[in-house]
């Protein structure tokens, strides 16, 4: 018999955390509006081969997460015994998501779970001043992670360091709705399990890019008026070579970097919204200007390095 592994860095969300997420998502997408276009891009319907990362959290419950949680940690213990190959552990752990009616996630994907929980007061009532929409562009293949997959692990933006300098000050504070920062990847499935982990999604994926920036789109429709405003975040190249031809003004086909060099802190508009492209927080070398001036005109403080470089 193998020993379960529970050598994961992350604690477990309790059964009130949960409860407090899954109405989060709740509150941002009522159920009336939950739109075909939006069923569709997040594949509730599981019709895409690797789409088990996302939830309906109108019909997840506590229990059947905690199960896919229990069920990943039995899988995760094989595969590193050794019993069970990359591909392997991939078709298995999407069918313990077939299985328990759940992705890996609360809803759609664990960052955004995480950054609702952090940021987001769903209580009527609450202050909704300034909601912040994080694109980023894809999740790793299945079950590359460090840890296992799982809906039930506490993990996130706040949980990795490395991300903090080029982030702005507002994400980190205590207070919710302050502003909301809600978190997604332009393209929300798992890749293959033997995919690489960076770069352009293949082409002969059953998800395409223009398809992903329509689920965008419907998500900034959905969740937009319920707050007084809304800007843009992309991380990353690969994410601004898909969202750079639907920003105003048009700007040419240049990389993010050179973007940001050429006009440090220029807005752009993305359908309409407030849009800062920068690169991903995990490169080196960030154009510290375009952050500083990008971050003040959003109104979200300064950047994470001043503080700290201050401290």
């Amino acid at each position: 018999m193998i020993a379960i592994d529970t050598s994961f860095k992350h604690r477990l969300y309790d059964l009130c955390e949960v409860q407090q997420i899954l109405a989060a998502y709740q509150a941002l997408f009522p159920i009336g509006e939950i739109t075909p276009a939006l069923r569709a891009y997040w594949d509730w319907e599981r019709a895409r081969p690797w789409s088990s990362l996302t939830t309906n959290f109108h019909s997840a419950t506590v229990d059947s997460l905690r199960a896919l949680h229990d069920a990943s940690l039995e899988i995760e213990s094989r595969a590193r015994a050794g019993f069970l190959s990359a591909s392997d552990k991939g078709f298995e752990l999407k069918a313990a998501s077939q299985r328990h009616g759940v992705g890996f996630s609360i809803g759609v994907n664990p960052w955004t779970d995480n950054l609702l929980w952090r940021t987001f007061d769903p209580a009527p009532g609450a202050g909704r001043e300034h909601l912040v929409v994080v694109v980023g562009h894809n999740w790793y293949p299945v079950g590359a992670g460090l840890d296992p997959e799982s809906p039930m692990l506490d993990q996130g933006l706040h949980h990795t360091a490395k991300y903090h300098g080029p982030c702005p000050e507002a994400f980190f504070k205590p207070q919710r709705n302050a502003p909301t920062v809600f978190f997604l990847n332009l393209f929300p499935d798992f890749t293959a399990p033997d995919a690489r982990k960076l770069g352009q999604i293949k082409d002969t994926n059953a998800l395409s890019y223009p398809d992903c920036v329509k689920g965008l789109t419907e998500v900034l429709r959905v969740l937009a008026p319920k707050f007084e405003r809304t800007s843009v975040i992309s991380w990353g190249g690969a994410t601004w070579d898909h969202m750079r031809p639907v920003a105003e003004p048009l700007v040419g086909k240049i990389g993010v970097k050179k973007n940001a060099r050429s006009a440090p802190g220029r807005i752009l508009k993305f359908l309409g919204f407030d849009y800062l492209a920068m690169s991903h927080p995990s490169m080196p070398n960030q154009v510290d200007e375009h952050l500083r001036r990008g971050f003040a005109a959003l109104g979200l403080g300064r950047p994470m390095f001043e503080l700290k470089r201050a401290a």
